[in-house]
């Protein structure tokens, strides 16, 4: 898939039930432990949660990867087969072009907000 030859389709609120499995299943119920450990020096605080965060999502992410793929293909219109054909960088590519769209930053930031306001 050279030169992103795909595009994404505008996302509905039928996309939000796949997204959550997908986040589900790549443990975002861990994140919160992700936040437990006290760091007197902010920049360290800053790289120990962004590695948790990786460590988390690396050891789930092969157990969602057919609704990765699945959810993908609904958006793009290749099937989840060509997905899985993909080589990383058009694999990535693509990945960066669905969180770029801004109905995927609208969805993060009504459900932070909706969380937020319960804090």
């Amino acid at each position: 898939m050279e030169n992103n030859n795909f595009s994404i389709r505008n996302l509905s609120a039928d996309d939000i039930f796949p997204m959550c499995d997908i986040m589900a299943k790549c443990g975002v119920s861990e994140l919160k432990n992700c936040f437990n450990n006290t760091y007197n020096d902010a920049g360290k605080m800053g790289a120990a949660i962004a590695f948790e965060i990786t460590g988390i999502v690396c050891r789930n992410i092969s157990s969602c990867k057919n609704e990765i793929f699945a959810f993908l293909s609904a958006l793009s219109g290749l099937t989840a087969k060509e997905i899985a054909m993909l080589s990383p960088a058009d694999f990535i590519r693509l990945l960066k072009a669905v969180f770029e769209k801004k109905e995927m930053k609208d969805f993060f930031s009504a459900v932070s907000g909706l969380f937020l306001s319960e804090v």
